[in-house]
């Protein structure tokens, strides 16, 4: 069975009944009011709503306020009784017709003849009663459609709000940590060349203090903006193949000589951990273990560190739980400030008891970094004047299920190094040909020290200051390494980079070894050096110590040793 048109449903509520637009046009009326309309010559006459009804001067203002209210959409429905000319009393429904767009679209005028009480004044009135509720619930919903738009669209502002604002505050990081880390790398770096000249005991003290002091407020920006980034969801781990054994070596070598220095015993417990590859951001499983390890050299005066990590079967299929505690027979933690050891910027100590130098940052840090490995950092005793115990749980994925023995890496470059013996003639010759290294920055204490630094190596530096010559100096020479800011006009060390790939600075130049050094530290900035093809990344302040490493692995590469 077909269900009725809305004109035919119109139909049977109304006498006669006519709909117009908001403007007070025609769209569409009852047939019968068609066919007397148009004998009579109305249909081509009528300009307004009201000439299609014969009303009287008294009722014509209350059909213009009829109107008005439903035009406006003010009520669902409007019933007022009209006498027309012809003194018959009329029931006359205002009823709008709301749009697709919340607003009102059109207005069903119909006019019911008024009779005396019976049946089908009573069937009408229901009708009438019944399309009432049905205009006022249509009504409703297109009203709570017009606040969802509403709330749609400001929660769609709020997104792109919180992209930009997110946007803004990492260009503000990126930006402090340049500007500030460009500065130090000059008071660090000339630190470094002075301690190396003749100097006095009293001026030796002053340049290690200076050294001392711009180190402690690099690694100050540094767990501050990290911070900063974490805090704002932009932490990114990477994955790449673990080894434990490899990494806990690495820690073991960084820490052990710390320890040694304050003559503190340094136990490292490794027995217990499995030889299989596992897949995870090794910088930051070795940030998490040398910062609650360097917390515990900190606040350790005597006595032992010891460290013993283990693995096991994880809750989470497909990983490996890692489980590592810190123990330390230093001076231990208050009771009231435990509950905060966790929280950004609280310490252990204040300045006012002991004077140990830190942010609060770092083991805030931990924490947000071993939940985002799916474990956890927590504190396990704490005594005063005898020591703590910190321990952590992180899961790592599996990488495959077959055991690689802990040597894997030392077989490995054993086979390279059996590989590379066999170019050694082609070494030689490359050996003895003289060695070109081209610096470029636009910031002059930068071009100065790092060309300094690399005299002091024992290498002739030549300088540029921009990527535009530096293109032009590497067509006029065959340059074997270059040391690249990132940052500069008119091109950027990037894309410089790229340029000299592509073959604009002469075919000679194409392969130079490119070394970033650059004061773009944060998470992700050495990636899209690698990624620009450069060949490795230093981060400023450049130091004399990284810097060879870095020249001893381009030589190597290079096949100049």
């Amino acid at each position: 069975m077909r269900s009725a048109t809305p004109e035919q449903n119109l139909d049977l509520l109304y006498e006669d009944w006519i709909r117009f637009d908001a403007n007070g046009r025609l769209e569409s009326c009852s047939d019968l009011l068609r066919e007397r309309w148009t004998t009579i010559g109305l249909m081509g006459s009528a300009r307004q709503a009201s000439d299609f009804f014969k009303l009287t001067a008294d009722n014509s203002e209350g059909f213009f306020n009829a109107w008005i209210l439903a035009v406006r959409g003010s009520a669902s429905f409007l019933n007022v009784r009209l006498r027309g000319f012809d003194l018959a009393e009329r029931s006359t429904v205002f009823m709008p017709e709301i749009a697709a767009n919340g607003a009102v679209g059109s207005v069903v005028v119909g006019s019911l003849r008024v009779f005396e009480s019976g049946p089908d004044t009573a069937e009408a009135e229901k009708s009438l009663s019944k399309l009432s509720e049905m205009r006022d619930l249509f009504q409703d919903i297109a009203h709570a459609n017009r606040e969802l738009e509403k709330a749609l669209e400001r929660a769609r502002e709020e997104v792109e709000y919180g992209k930009a604002e997110s946007r803004a505050k990492s260009d503000f990081l990126a930006n402090m940590s340049h500007e500030i880390r460009t500065p130090m790398n000059a008071v660090i770096g000339f630190c470094d060349l002075l301690s190396s000249t003749s100097l006095t005991k009293e001026q030796l003290e002053y340049v290690e203090a200076i050294n001392h002091s711009g180190k402690l407020l690099i690694d100050l920006i540094g767990q501050v903006l990290d911070y900063s980034k974490i805090d704002s969801g932009h932490l990114h781990l990477d994955c790449q193949e673990i080894e434990l054994g490899a990494l806990f070596m690495e820690v073991q070598a960084i820490l052990g000589a710390k320890a040694r220095n304050k003559a503190i015993d340094f136990e490292v417990d490794l027995r217990r951990i499995g030889s299989e590859i596992l897949l995870g951001d090794s910088t930051r499983v070795k940030q998490v273990l040398i910062n609650l390890l360097s917390n515990a050299y900190k606040f350790t005066r005597r006595g032992r560190i010891a460290l013993t990590a283990s693995t096991a079967e994880s809750e989470y299929d497909g990983h490996v739980c890692l489980r590592v505690r810190v123990e330390d027979t230093g001076i231990g933690i208050a009771p009231e400030r435990i509950r905060s050891l966790f929280c950004p910027f609280a310490q252990a100590h204040t300045r006012e008891e002991n004077d140990y130098e830190g942010t609060g940052l770092g083991l805030a840090i931990c924490k947000r970094l071993c939940e985002a490995m799916k474990g956890d950092v927590w504190i396990e005793r704490t005594e005063l004047d005898k020591g703590s115990v910190f321990a952590l749980e992180i899961h790592l994925p599996r990488k495959e299920p077959d055991v690689r023995p802990l040597n894997a890496r030392k077989v490995s470059e054993e086979n390279r190094t059996m590989k590379t013996s066999e170019k050694s003639a082609a070494k030689e010759r490359k050996r003895n040909a003289p060695l070109r290294l081209l610096v470029v920055d636009d910031n002059p204490n930068n071009l100065l020290i790092t060309s300094k630094l690399s005299q002091h190596l024992g290498y002739n530096a030549e300088t540029v200051t921009n990527g535009v010559d530096a293109l032009k100096k590497m067509k006029s020479g065959d340059f074997h390494i270059v040391l690249m800011d990132v940052r500069m006009a008119p091109i950027n060390g990037m894309e410089t980079t790229r340029m000299i790939r592509e073959g604009e600075a002469g075919d000679q130049s194409s392969g130079a070894y490119i070394i970033a050094v650059t004061a773009h530290a944060l998470q992700g900035d050495k990636e899209r050096c690698i990624q620009s093809g450069m060949n490795d990344y230093l981060s400023k302040p450049l130091t004399l110590e990284r810097l060879e490493e870095s020249l001893n692995r381009a030589r190597s590469e290079l096949s100049l040793d």
